[in-house]
């Protein structure tokens, strides 16, 4: 039902060097006609050695056979190599007509029209449409991104101001010592501790 298909088959051409002249050579035997060869001119050829090619032009000239081309390749060919072109040919198919009448009827002016579809017949006669589970938008649940601690890089900070710099692990131990419960001492306990600092300084 798809007309814009295009069914292909491989199709393989041979020939064989005519005349060699070091990396030019003249190809026989893969066209039948001078308007077939111009068609193929700026193709890809290869030989059964490995040697690529290509179709430069096609000959005109009566002392060669009908439908010998000019190609050149990457280095000289030998007259026993066989020279092959990969291309494909376009498979015509057979059209048919077949009327289908399950998707016409008529309408009251005697004209025929498509049938209307299920969605506009339920539009019409106002049904609900049971939608599809899957097809339902659904809450987008996100975990929080957690960022991660910024960090500077060690040379980057030797180069910035004083107050810009990150605290060193002394400042913060303070801080935490800062944070500490305070202890209150009972007037026995600090005389001793009084008379045992003055003993050893």
């Amino acid at each position: 039902m798809n007309k814009s298909v295009q069914i292909v088959k491989k199709l393989k051409l041979i020939g064989q060097p005519l005349k060699i002249f070091r990396k030019t050579a003249f190809i026989t035997g893969m066209f039948s006609s001078v308007l077939e060869a111009s068609k193929f001119e700026g193709a890809s050829v290869k030989s059964v050695s490995g040697i690529r090619g290509q179709i430069k032009k096609a000959l005109h000239n009566s002392e060669v056979p009908a439908g010998s081309v000019r190609a050149t390749f990457e280095d000289k060919l030998l007259g026993s190599d066989t020279i092959f072109l990969r291309s494909w040919y376009a498979v015509t198919i057979p059209r048919f007509y077949t009327p289908i009448t399950n998707l016409l009827t008529r309408n009251n002016l005697n004209e025929i029209v498509t049938v209307k579809p299920l969605s506009l017949l339920k539009k019409e006669k106002e049904l609900k449409i049971n939608p599809n589970v899957n097809s339902l938008y659904k809450p987008i649940e996100r975990d929080e991104k957690v960022s991660k601690p910024f960090k500077i890089n060690r040379h980057i900070e030797e180069q910035l101001p004083f107050q810009f710099k990150t605290k060193s692990e002394a400042s913060k131990l303070n801080i935490v010592d800062k944070q500490r419960v305070a202890i209150i001492k009972e007037p026995r306990e600090a005389k001793v501790r009084y008379y045992f600092i003055y003993l050893f300084i």
